[in-house]
Protein backbone atom coordinates (compact mmCIF):
# COMPACT_ATOMS: atom_id res chain seq x y z
CA UNK A 1 0.00 0.00 0.00
CA UNK A 2 0.85 3.46 -0.88
CA UNK A 3 -0.07 7.16 -0.25
CA UNK A 4 -1.85 8.98 -2.48
CA UNK A 5 -3.06 12.03 -1.97
CA UNK A 6 -5.08 14.35 1.05
CA UNK A 7 -8.76 15.85 0.45
CA UNK A 8 -9.52 18.70 1.64
CA UNK A 9 -13.45 20.49 1.25
CA UNK A 10 -13.94 23.94 0.32
CA UNK A 11 -16.38 26.11 -0.84
CA UNK A 12 -14.01 28.40 -3.01
CA UNK A 13 -11.76 25.81 -4.52
CA UNK A 14 -9.48 28.07 -5.95
CA UNK A 15 -9.60 30.58 -3.69
CA UNK A 16 -8.09 27.70 -1.28
CA UNK A 17 -5.70 26.74 -3.89
CA UNK A 18 -4.31 30.26 -3.87
CA UNK A 19 -3.85 30.79 -0.39
CA UNK A 20 -2.04 27.20 -0.60
CA UNK A 21 0.47 28.22 -3.64
CA UNK A 22 0.92 31.98 -2.74
CA UNK A 23 1.50 31.81 0.89
CA UNK A 24 2.85 28.72 1.58
CA UNK A 25 4.91 27.63 -1.56
CA UNK A 26 2.68 24.49 -3.13
CA UNK A 27 2.31 24.16 -6.76
CA UNK A 28 -0.32 23.28 -9.38
CA UNK A 29 -0.35 20.16 -10.39
CA UNK A 30 -3.73 20.61 -12.73
CA UNK A 31 -6.96 22.80 -12.19
CA UNK A 32 -10.34 20.75 -13.58
CA UNK A 33 -12.33 23.71 -14.12
CA UNK A 34 -11.71 25.57 -11.16
CA UNK A 35 -13.94 22.97 -9.36
CA UNK A 36 -11.25 20.22 -8.29
CA UNK A 37 -7.60 21.70 -7.79
CA UNK A 38 -4.42 19.56 -7.40
CA UNK A 39 -1.89 20.74 -5.95
CA UNK A 40 1.45 19.61 -4.15
CA UNK A 41 4.28 20.29 -2.25
CA UNK A 42 7.32 18.00 -2.19
CA UNK A 43 5.92 14.10 -2.30
CA UNK A 44 2.32 15.47 -0.59
CA UNK A 45 -0.70 15.42 -3.06
CA UNK A 46 -3.64 17.30 -2.53
CA UNK A 47 -7.07 17.32 -4.09
CA UNK A 48 -8.69 20.24 -3.46
CA UNK A 49 -12.35 19.93 -4.12
CA UNK A 50 -16.06 21.60 -3.41
CA UNK A 51 -17.58 20.86 -0.40
CA UNK A 52 -18.36 22.18 3.37
CA UNK A 53 -14.85 23.14 4.56
CA UNK A 54 -14.22 21.08 7.67
CA UNK A 55 -11.99 21.74 10.67
CA UNK A 56 -11.32 18.58 11.95
CA UNK A 57 -8.03 17.93 11.30
CA UNK A 58 -4.92 20.22 11.14
CA UNK A 59 -1.85 19.89 9.02
CA UNK A 60 1.58 20.57 10.23
CA UNK A 61 4.78 22.22 8.18
CA UNK A 62 8.38 21.99 9.57
CA UNK A 63 10.80 24.59 8.86
CA UNK A 64 14.04 25.08 10.99
CA UNK A 65 13.12 28.65 11.10
CA UNK A 66 9.41 28.73 12.29
CA UNK A 67 9.97 32.87 13.47
CA UNK A 68 10.93 33.85 10.38
CA UNK A 69 8.67 31.76 8.42
CA UNK A 70 5.68 33.31 10.50
CA UNK A 71 6.63 36.26 10.46
CA UNK A 72 6.22 36.59 6.59
CA UNK A 73 3.24 35.01 6.76
CA UNK A 74 2.06 38.31 9.41
CA UNK A 75 3.26 40.77 6.65
CA UNK A 76 0.57 39.07 4.33
CA UNK A 77 -1.89 39.43 6.42
CA UNK A 78 -1.86 36.02 7.87
CA UNK A 79 -3.02 35.72 11.51
CA UNK A 80 -0.44 33.81 12.92
CA UNK A 81 -0.27 33.25 17.04
CA UNK A 82 3.19 31.50 18.87
CA UNK A 83 1.10 28.56 20.91
CA UNK A 84 2.16 27.69 24.59
CA UNK A 85 3.95 24.40 22.72
CA UNK A 86 6.23 26.64 21.01
CA UNK A 87 4.41 26.22 17.64
CA UNK A 88 3.17 28.90 15.13
CA UNK A 89 -0.98 28.46 14.59
CA UNK A 90 -2.53 29.79 11.77
CA UNK A 91 -5.66 28.91 9.58
CA UNK A 92 -5.98 29.41 6.22
CA UNK A 93 -8.94 31.12 4.54
CA UNK A 94 -11.50 28.46 5.19
CA UNK A 95 -10.68 27.84 8.83
CA UNK A 96 -8.70 24.84 8.33
CA UNK A 97 -6.04 24.90 11.60
CA UNK A 98 -2.27 25.12 10.27
CA UNK A 99 0.75 24.65 12.02
CA UNK A 100 4.14 26.23 11.57
CA UNK A 101 6.96 23.85 13.53
CA UNK A 102 10.82 23.77 14.34
CA UNK A 103 10.89 19.73 13.79
CA UNK A 104 14.07 20.02 16.14
CA UNK A 105 12.43 22.39 19.40
CA UNK A 106 10.41 20.79 22.35
CA UNK A 107 6.77 21.11 21.96
CA UNK A 108 5.60 20.25 25.03
CA UNK A 109 5.15 23.30 26.36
Amino acid sequence: MKFGHIEIESPNPLELANFYINLLGFELEANQNDQFIWIQKGELHFLIKPGKATANHQLVFYSTDAAAEAAKLQEQGVGVELGPDNCYHFKDVDGHELQLVNPERDHSG
